[in-house]
């Protein structure tokens, strides 16, 4: 496990998790991710709203095939910009 200097205590980092269970873990409440096909897809299968932030090749075409999908720009990212995508569209989750 990597160790960052004021990291959230609810916030993991390491260089492999395992994703699908994860997904499917109830207290999940949304995946921010780069928009690739296989995560994209498990997410959808387990109800998880995602945020994307396509960064190239087949992402942005990913998102758009997705109804549970928020994408954004990674050159407009803010921290206002995502709580507005995360709170307010999925407020009730």
């Amino acid at each position: 496990m990597t160790h960052y200097q004021n990291k959230p205590d609810n916030v993991m980092i390491s260089s492999w998790l395992p994703q699908r269970d994860i997904l499917a873990h109830p207290n999940v409440k949304a995946y921010i991710c780069h928009g690739g096909l296989l995560g994209t897809t498990e997410a959808v299968y387990e109800g998880v709203p995602v945020l994307g932030i396509p960064i190239f090749g087949d992402q942005k075409t990913n998102h758009g095939l997705k109804q549970l999908l928020v994408a954004m720009d990674c050159k407009f990212i803010s921290k206002m910009f995502l709580k507005k995508q995360l709170v307010l569209p999925w407020k009730n989750y």
